[in-house]
């Protein structure tokens, strides 16, 4: 990626997950929850992203803090 995002968001898509950054652009689809939490949280990480948005059906929202770098 050129720029680093703020955030990623994770949001229901279907039955699927979409992974995607602050401006929109999609990083990545997972079939779970879980998957989708998980891939977020690496590419978080991988890019200096300080936290990850998880967005539920229903509209709630919740923060997940990405792990740190080492």
């Amino acid at each position: 990626m050129d720029q680093k995002a703020d955030k990623i968001h994770i949001t229901p898509l279907g039955d699927h997950w979409e992974i995607e950054a602050e401006s929109g652009k999609t990083f990545a689809h997972e079939e779970d929850k879980c998957e989708a939490v998980k891939t977020a949280e690496i590419l978080a990480q991988e890019q200096g992203v300080q936290s990850v948005i998880l967005h539920e059906g229903d509209g709630t929202t919740a923060e997940i803090a990405a792990p740190s770098v080492d």
